[in-house]
């Protein structure tokens, strides 16, 4: 039996499966605030004493490069070793993927029901993949055909560096160098960096604040991203400093689509995911995106083509849950 989680920096959720059973049909689900336990396996000790099932394998997504089987975490303070996590389970084995190399792997078991057309496009059969995700920070991967089946890719691709396309970028890439020397794409196409933008037009003097957006700036910076994308989208009480925020961030993030999209020639279609995409999976699709992502000179025509779909849900669980079950008949 297997033990599928998606560790988040807040949540983490776990999941236990049959070695029969469909990835999206879990014997077994339990959501856990992750703040509250000082370790993972904690968190695995309460599930187990909750759903009492004979759990031999584990696979789990996690948030941060891994290396030789090691991770340090980038949103919790934990360190997690696939060797460690043997001992102090017993299980007869694990795996730790980055979370975006499971959602990746999710996307072969993604049920209609899961996704949300952007643009149709005509998808190549058993063409690449990619994977965009803007979260707290922005994750990029990438899925190929082997042969035989879509094998998962991870990357550090978020941590490229910002790329500006107009006048208007250039000045916000020159503000932000005064404040770091590397300027990232995630440092303006994340939950991060969406904070940067809002500041960068204030600082303009594009439009004044709105109390009553700034009464909720409280915690830690990136969350703030949620507040300025609701003010923008109030149709009662728009706020011309987040709407224009998300103008900008809508363009920075098409053009970041386009770029990854072009160099993995993922004609199999681009898979947006993230809490930031769901809370946008509407005004995605109001054509602003759209147009910056296919304005790739001459390769426009060839962008227009590419399927854009939103990944609904956690999907790094989902993708967790179908390499495990794989790497479970592998092994049994």
């Amino acid at each position: 039996m297997l033990l599928a989680g998606d560790i988040g920096g807040t949540k983490t959720l776990l999941a236990a499966y049959a070695s029969e059973t469909s990835p999206n049909k879990p014997l077994a689900q339990r959501q856990y605030p992750s703040t509250d336990f000082p370790n993972l396996e904690a968190i695995v000790y309460q599930f187990r004493e909750e759903v009492h099932l004979p759990i031999h394998h584990a696979s789990f997504a996690v948030a941060g490069p891994i290396i030789n089987g090691h991770v340090k975490l980038t949103n919790l303070p934990w360190e997690l070793d696939e060797e460690e996590l043997k001992q102090t389970t017993g299980f007869t084995s694990v795996r730790l993927m980055n979370d975006l190399e499971a959602i990746a792997n999710s996307i072969p078991h993604l049920l209609p029901t899961n996704i949300k057309v952007v643009n149709v496009g005509k998808p190549v059969a058993n063409g690449a993949k990619a994977i965009l995700a803007p979260g707290t920070g922005l994750g990029e991967a990438f899925i190929t055909w082997d042969g035989r089946e879509y094998r998962a890719h991870a990357s550090e691709g978020g941590h490229s560096s910002f790329s500006p396309e107009n006048e208007d970028e250039i000045k916000l890439l020159q503000a932000l160098w005064k404040q770091t020397k590397h300027v990232s794409a995630e440092t303006v196409c994340s939950g991060i960096g969406i904070p940067n933008i809002y500041d960068y037009l204030k600082d303009t003097g594009y439009a004044s604040e709105t109390p009553a957006v700034v009464a909720q700036f409280t915690g830690e910076r990136h969350t703030y991203t949620r507040h300025i994308l609701n003010a923008a989208l109030d149709k009662e009480q728009p706020c011309a400093l987040s709407m224009r925020t998300l103008d900008m961030f809508l363009h920075i993030l098409g053009s970041e689509a386009g770029n990854l999209v072009l160099k993995q020639l993922a004609t199999g279609g681009l898979y947006l995911s993230g809490g930031i995409v769901e809370h946008l999976q509407n005004t995605l699709g109001d054509g602003r995106f759209l147009q910056s992502f296919i304005s790739k000179g001459r390769f426009t025509e060839f962008l227009k083509g590419i399927p854009i779909y939103i990944i609904l849900g956690r999907a790094a669980l989902l993708g967790a849950a179908g390499y495990g079950l794989k790497m479970f008949y592998a092994r049994s």
